[in-house]
């Protein structure tokens, strides 16, 4: 019989399987002491095959590990405090199709800090 894998190739083939898009976006953010969860914003990447989903990660510039995606909506959120050295941070965000084989892209996204001050 056939199995999922025979049907995405039929798909694929019928879509052809391209390269999702994936643009890059700057989003600034004015943050205080306590900030996890906070949304940053949402990237979102275009796949033309309607058989196919996007899964969204967070590749590079994430230093101390401050920020999280959500791996279906592309949603970006705090998932730590910062710590106040760094006011910028370059994401490297990758949006990777299910497709056989996947195909994915990858974009810089730029997130400006603003510490306000809590005296």
């Amino acid at each position: 019989g056939r199995d999922v894998a025979d049907n995405q190739g039929v798909y694929s083939k019928r879509y052809g399987n391209k390269t999702p898009t994936l643009a890059g976006n700057t989003f600034n953010l004015t943050v205080s002491s306590n900030n996890i969860g906070l949304p940053v914003g949402t990237v979102t990447g275009i796949e033309t095959d309607p058989f196919q989903s996007l899964t969204y990660a967070i590749e590079s510039g994430n230093v101390g590990d401050v920020f999280a995606i959500h791996s279906t909506t592309g949603a970006i959120t705090v998932a730590s405090n910062f710590d106040g050295t760094v006011s910028t941070y370059t994401l490297g965000i990758r949006a990777t199709d299910n497709g056989y084989p996947t195909r994915s892209a990858l974009a810089l996204v730029t997130v400006n800090v603003v510490f306000l001050n809590n005296a």
